[in-house]
């Protein structure tokens, strides 16, 4: 597809002595962007798009109009700044899509503040006719006209309350107040941002039709401090102390095993026939006593590696670890 834009000399000529405008308003003012059309057509140098435009917006009483010039944005903040370059507080794109002779006429109204889309209006013909382009796209316009106008006359309410109250409150970038905040906005996609002192910020998006109250509610969560983070962070008693648990966990496992060992029959050891009168084998396994000892070493692991963990959390200044004859004894300062 080859893009064109057509006649926007004429266009904004038509504009400036067809259209209607409101006597010494500068706001609210509609920016007419350039016709774009995509494709081809014969007879396309003379069709007035232009005009068709201009006729399509006649009877428009609550907004002047200015010509926007050419504009090939495709998201919100191309066309917020658009408008803001041309001084309108709306921008109207208008789109001629044709294939063949099939044509689909598209129009958009853009919020100039936000960029965002508030009103559009489309239409299509088939094996069109070079004068049914022009009408159609006159009509599809008129169409759009009432909708242009409610954007004025039905403006948005926007409610922004929630916990805590002492939030600061930003629509669309910027600040608007405490909460809980109540303000006119116009119709169309918002971005609400709500931030407090040692709060985690709150974000969220509210699409507001024309005349419509739109309540954004939001619930703030504490944003932990330095010292909380600090004091959760294991110190050199904690990564003692889980190490701790880890070998005293194994020597547990071990112990145990070695206990529920002891008294069984060695098999490799009566291979064959070389069992006593009662069918059992001659060895048996040994291991009471070093199943009781690695039960007892880890015991007191694991009453270590607690020990430490609780120390860590309480941050003593000092502390020493030490076994003696009576067992385990931990010495600190706090």
């Amino acid at each position: 597809m080859r893009k064109r834009h057509l006649g926007w000399l004429s266009l904004g000529l038509v504009l400036s002595t067809a259209l209607p405008r409101v006597a010494g308003a500068a706001e609210p003012a509609l920016g007419v962007v350039e016709v774009r059309v995509d494709g081809k057509w014969p007879g396309v140098a003379n069709l007035r798009l232009d005009a068709a435009v201009a006729s399509g917006l006649e009877g428009l009483e609550r907004f002047s109009t200015t010509s926007a010039g050419a504009a090939d944005c495709n998201d919100a903040a191309c066309w917020s700044a658009h408008a803001q370059s041309v001084g309108a507080s709306h921008l109207l794109s208008i789109a001629v899509s044709i294939v063949d002779r099939d044509v689909d006429v598209r129009l958009e109204v853009y919020e100039g503040r936000t960029g965002n889309l508030v009103a559009s209006s489309e239409s299509s013909c088939e094996v069109c006719a070079d004068n049914e382009v022009a009408e159609m796209l006159t009509a599809t316009t008129a169409r759009l006209r009432p909708r242009i106008d409610a954007l004025y006359d039905q403006g948005s309410t926007l409610v922004v309350d929630g916990s805590p109250r002492t939030a600061e409150v930003l629509v669309d970038g910027r600040v608007v107040g405490p909460a809980p905040f109540r303000g006119p906005v116009t119709p169309g996609d918002h971005e609400i941002v709500v931030t407090a002192e040692g709060y985690r910020p709150f974000q969220a998006r509210a699409y507001a039709e024309p005349g419509e109250t739109k309540v954004v509610e939001y619930v703030l969560s504490v944003r932990p401090s330095p010292e909380t983070t600090e004091g959760a962070r294991l110190g050199r008693l904690g990564y003692g102390g889980i190490g701790a648990l880890a070998v005293g966990a194994g020597a547990l496992a071990t112990g145990i095993t070695l206990l529920v060992l002891h008294g069984s029959p060695v098999e490799s050891s009566c291979p064959g026939g070389m069992r006593d009168v009662n069918g059992r084998c001659p060895r048996m396994y040994d291991t009471r006593a070093g199943g009781a000892v690695a039960v007892s070493i880890g015991g007191v692991a694991v009453v270590a590696g607690v020990t430490l963990l609780v120390l860590d959390r309480v941050r003593p200044r000092r502390v020493g670890v030490a076994v003696g004859p009576r067992g385990l004894a931990i010495r600190g300062s706090f």
